[in-house]
């Protein structure tokens, strides 16, 4: 962890599980008990990466921060990491009794650059730099100011990022990426035919992962059916705040439907059948299976998508590319669909980019030569503006961000 300089997600691993929940569940058999290990060696160990950590943002050429919440015994928790891009966690702030208000926030924000972490990273950097050295154009604006942050997007968050960039506190702001790909996904499953598709799946999901005879017999038949060694696919219950939850759930039975099928069929002809409900059966139906088959494409593409802009490493150019992209294609692809959901589609994916972006996030899709092939198919493209404001487009997003 040490020497990792203790990034995030390092511990997810099934060793990590197995020896942390060995502690935490009192089974640990090292030197000394949970006190211990609470009291003198955590201590220990947190100052080594500590130290790691300041001497990787000593070296980093660019940085940015992100916030984000939690919940830990009933009381909000707000991590800020550093990206450099290598995200590594500097402060963590507990609002205690406080409510968790854009002011709030913004306070707690204003406080996580002189947090100990940073503080020695900016004190090893740019503090005693003479003449004949120069520190990092970064370095020292982030003694003044912090040059771009991100979270997600409640009210609160984006009041926050609101006021942190009109008081100067940071450059820009702009939410979640991620979020924004998974909120266009809702706004898909309000659509035909990626309405019907979700119900019908959730129909035959539900029978076949909360009955225990149905699951047996659903098991059994598509081991039958699959070849040797192929992978057997599972069924995946429907989690709202699932990034992209609707495709991973309808492509799930998309994969096993006849397998499905077949598990009706033979559950029909057996001497003791347990019943199935009607919705269960017309989930099963050629119409529903033509929803079905319509949403996956789409749905599967737009997961990717938010699986790429999840990792915290993805650049910033992707947010503008990816979103501006999926909407291009739409007028040309994807004509599975009909032409009243991929124009829905289209006014979500606008509605979304404007409601999370910020003009910076064009102006590095413009200086990103990854998207210079894109760049004249989507340049055009119009995007909602926010309330009170005319369309834009992507040049003009870009032109915003060189002015600002």
């Amino acid at each position: 962890m040490c020497e990792s300089c203790l990034p995030l997600g390092f511990v997810n691993t099934p060793a990590w599980a197995a020896a942390l929940g060995a502690v935490s569940g009192g089974r640990f058999t090292g030197p000394g008990d949970r006190r211990v290990l609470a009291s003198t060696y955590v201590p220990l160990v947190a100052a080594k990466s500590d130290e790691r950590t300041v001497a990787h943002l000593q070296s980093a050429a660019l940085a940015a921060v992100s916030m984000d919440g939690a919940t830990i015994n009933r009381q909000g928790v707000y991590n800020s990491v550093v990206n450099t891009p290598l995200a590594l966690l500097h402060a963590t702030r507990r609002l205690g009794a406080e409510t968790p208000t854009g002011e709030n926030l913004l306070s707690a924000l204003k406080a996580s650059p002189h947090q100990p972490i940073i503080s020695a990273a900016r004190m090893g950097s740019s503090a005693g730099v003479g003449a004949a050295g120069q520190a990092l154009r970064w370095r020292r604006l982030c003694e003044e100011r912090i040059s771009a942050v991100l979270s997600d997007s409640p009210s609160a968050m984006v009041r926050m990022r609101r006021d942190g960039v009109a008081d100067g506190t940071f450059i820009f702001g702009y939410g979640c990426a991620t979020h924004a790909g998974n909120l266009v996904a809702q706004d898909a499953a309000r659509l035909n035919p990626f309405s019907t598709a979700l119900r019908h799946a959730l129909s035959a999901t539900n029978i076949f992962m909360r009955c225990g005879r149905a699951r047996a017999l659903r098991a059994s038949t598509v081991a039958f059916m699959s070849n040797p060694g192929q992978r057997i696919q599972c069924l995946n219950s429907y989690i709202r705040t699932r990034w992209a939850g609707e495709a991973v759930s309808i492509s799930a039975v998309q994969e096993i439907l006849r397998a499905l099928r077949h598990t009706l069929l033979s559950n029909a002809h057996s001497d003791n059948p347990f019943p199935v409900p009607n919705s269960v059966t017309a989930a099963l139906e050629p119409t529903s299976r033509d929803s079905i088959h319509q949403s996956t494409p789409f749905l599967k593409v737009l997961a990717a998508a938010v699986a790429l802009l999840e990792g915290d490493a993805a650049p910033l150019s992707f947010y503008a590319g990816l979103l501006a992209t999926l909407r291009s294609t739409l007028e040309t692809f994807f004509l599975e669909l009909p032409l009243a959901a991929r124009v829905g589609l289209q006014s979500s994916l606008s509605a979304r980019f404007a409601a999370f972006s910020d003009p910076m996030v064009a102006l590095a899709f413009y200086l990103d030569g990854f998207w210079s092939p894109a760049r004249g198919r989507v340049a055009g493209l119009l995007w909602t503006a926010r309330a009170g404001k005319e369309w834009q487009s992507l040049p003009d997003l870009r032109d915003a961000a060189i002015t600002s």
